[in-house]
C-alpha cells in the first residue's frame, strides 16, 4: 500500500510540473511610473527666468533630450508590441529567440551597455520538466533505495526551496518593462517540493524499516 501511495504521489507531481510548464510563467507589463523631483519649486523657476535668456537655452537643451528619450521609448513599445504579455515555461525560449525579442534585447542593450545573452539562457528552462519526470520515475522504482531517495529530496528542495527564495529576491523589472513571476512556476516549484517530500517519508519509512 505505501508503494502505491508513493508511486501515485510521485506520477502526480512529475504530472504537475510538466503540465505547469505549460501555463503562464511570466507576465509583463508596462513599468511603474517613477516618482522624482521633475519640477523644481516654483522660487527657484523665478530666480531662474531672471537670468538673462538663460532659460531658454536649457529649455530648448530638455526638450531635445526629453524628444530622444520620447522617440526611443516609441520605439522599445512598438518592438514589445509583438510580446504576449503573459509567457508560458515552454514558450518563454521561443519568444526569447525570437526575431522581436532579439530586437528589443538590442535596443535594451544598447542603453543598459551590458551584454544580457538572455536567448541562450532561456533553453535551460526546459530542464525543469524534464528532470521533474526523472525524479518522478526514480521515486516508482521497487524498491527504492535509501540513497536514491535522498537524491530525490535534496535535488527537490533545492529547486522548490531555492527556486522560492530565488523568485522572492530576484527584480526583473526595469526602465522598459516590468516582469512578474506568474502562477504557473509557482505550481511547478510546488510539484518539486511534493517529490521532495513523497522522497523524505520514503526514507523516514526504510529508517523505520531497519531500526525495526
Amino acid at each position: 500500500m505505501a508503494g502505491q501511495n508513493r508511486r501515485g504521489a510521485a506520477i502526480i507531481c512529475a504530472a504537475l510540473a510538466v503540465f505547469c510548464f505549460f501555463l503562464p510563467w511570466v507576465r509583463l507589463s508596462p513599468p511603474p511610473p517613477k516618482h522624482g523631483n521633475a519640477k523644481a519649486p516654483k522660487t527657484h523657476q523665478q530666480a531662474i527666468d531672471g537670468k538673462n535668456g538663460r532659460i531658454r537655452n536649457l529649455s530648448g537643451a530638455v526638450d531635445e533630450v526629453f524628444a530622444g528619450l520620447t522617440t526611443g521609448t516609441r520605439q522599445i513599445a512598438r518592438k514589445f508590441s509583438g510580446i504576449p504579455p503573459r509567457i508560458s515555461g515552454f514558450r518563454i525560449p521561443l519568444v526569447a529567440n525570437s526575431r522581436v525579442s532579439k530586437n528589443v534585447m538590442e535596443l535594451v542593450e544598447s542603453f543598459s551597455k551590458k551584454k544580457e545573452n538572455v536567448g541562450l539562457k532561456s533553453w535551460a528552462v526546459y530542464a525543469l520538466p524534464v528532470l521533474a519526470v526523472l525524479l518522478g520515475a526514480l521515486l516508482m522504482r521497487e524498491p527504492v533505495d535509501f540513497r536514491i531517495a535522498l537524491l530525490v529530496a535534496t535535488v527537490g528542495l533545492i529547486v522548490s526551496v531555492g527556486g522560492v527564495l530565488q523568485l522572492l529576491t530576484l527584480d526583473l523589472t526595469n526602465d522598459f518593462v516590468k516582469v512578474d513571476f506568474d502562477y504557473g512556476l509557482w505550481l511547478s516549484l510546488a510539484a518539486y517540493c511534493g517529490l521532495a517530500l513523497t522522497a523524505l517519508k520514503e526514507m523516514f519509512d526504510a529508517r523505520k524499516k531497519s531500526a525495526a
